[in-house]
């Protein structure tokens, strides 16, 4: 989840709102706003301002909120990102091992 993810959850949070009726409020369906809680997907920007009131802050902020896991590459998205990449290439390790075993029996 990134920043602008939690944010939004918290106050939905706070508020005793479901998914379903912060997204009516947004006037976006609930899997769109699923989305930005999870990360998955950003606001169109004609939203920021409306998500800026929703958490009483600036749209300045809003836009440091949606960019702050691209620029800390210590945010649980980009450790994500790396130990999926690490992942890969270890499988391709295994698989050169692998050939490099069977090529020598």
């Amino acid at each position: 989840m990134g920043e602008l993810g939690e944010a939004l959850r918290r106050e939905r949070k706070r508020r005793g709102q479901l998914q379903r009726e912060t997204a009516l409020w947004f006037g976006v369906s609930q899997p769109s706003y699923h989305q930005w809680e999870s990360g998955r997907s950003t606001p169109a920007d004609e939203r920021r301002q409306m998500i800026a009131d929703y958490l009483g802050i600036s749209v300045h902020d809003v836009w440091q909120l949606i960019h702050a896991s691209e620029t800390d590459p210590h945010s649980p998205e980009a450790l994500q990102a790396e130990i999926a990449e690490l992942r890969r290439e270890v499988a391709t390790l295994r698989a050169a091992v692998a050939e490099q075993d069977a090529t020598n029996r």
